[in-house]
């Protein structure tokens, strides 16, 4: 198995100014039902972030750690931020087109960070989209329409990710982007949380020719982001407070790495949306379904 990579967002500038409270992260608005404002503990939030850093590197990732921008506080959420894929020419990126003017104000800085990094940079010309929206797997990729992403964005990220892409409907708020409430194994099985997707996606879904079963998890649990896990090998790390998913991952012969993430909690974010996954440029869906 190759080494999983992932882009990281520092939580904080780095020390060659004087700092203020633009230089960290911290709530400042609300652009989803979980964001409390002014509520961030930031020595906790720095201490839970070094510590899901040092999980993902001690599950066997490599971490590579950008700058925070600042004066972005929701920077940190580096998943949102861009899709990234490594192929044989090299490292892409295709950059979010958030809905919110929140989000837009990190995308040239991040833009510019992963050209340093030589990344060829995309951007989305058909309607919005945010990282959230989009779950990977080596065989599968998902795309959820709904607060944040639009349906004509779906064609942009299949021809960025070369591969079909499964749309999906979100029909609670809780559940702004499909991450949320949407963690697909790399063995196939999907793990959904209860009364997130529509009927009829939920169905599309369990007929998918990749999906081999799918687990639903209660909303409770779903609402402390447990389906938001990054998965590296057999170990998942996610939150420490989704207990019910961990169950799930347990019987399902995986290895849940609990890490506390509460402070994330309170933005509306937890471990999928704190990586950027350099996916590997691999077979499209066709050639996937058919080995």
């Amino acid at each position: 198995m190759n080494t999983p990579r992932f882009l990281v967002s520092r939580v904080e500038c780095d020390d060659d100014h004087a700092h203020t409270a633009a230089c960290r992260y911290r709530v400042v608005s609300k652009i989803n039902p979980h964001m409390k404002v002014g509520a961030v503990d930031f020595q906790r939030a720095r201490s839970q972030h070094r510590d899901f850093v040092s999980a993902l590197r001690f599950c066997g990732a490599q971490v590579e750690l950008l700058p925070f921008v600042h004066g972005c506080p929701d920077s940190v959420f580096m998943k949102d931020n861009a899709v990234v894929v490594d192929g044989p020419s090299g490292p892409r990126a295709l950059l979010a087109a958030p809905r919110h003017a929140e989000r837009t104000c990190e995308q040239e800085p991040r833009r510019r960070q992963l050209q340093q990094r030589h990344f060829q940079v995309q951007r989305c010309s058909v309607g919005t989209f945010e990282g959230g929206d989009v779950v990977v797997t080596p065989r599968a990729a998902f795309f959820g329409v709904g607060d944040r992403s639009s349906s004509g964005a779906a064609s942009v990220v299949s021809s960025f990710l070369q591969r079909s892409v499964q749309t999906l409907e979100l029909i609670d708020p809780a559940f702004f982007h499909l991450d949320t409430c949407l963690g697909v194994l790399d063995d196939g099985t999907a793990l959904v949380a209860e009364g997130a997707l529509s009927k009829t996606s939920l169905a599309q879904l369990k007929r998918h020719p990749v999906v081999r079963d799918v687990v639903m998890i209660p909303r409770a649990d779903a609402l402390q982001f447990g389906l938001n896990f990054v998965q590296i090998g057999d170990a998942v790390v996610l939150h420490a407070g989704a207990k019910d998913t961990a169950r799930a991952l347990r019987g399902l012969g995986k290895v849940p790495v609990t890490v506390e993430l509460s402070e994330f909690l309170l933005a509306g974010g937890s471990a999928a949306c704190l990586v950027a996954r350099l996916h590997e440029q691999r077979l499209s869906f066709e050639d996937a379904v058919a080995a």
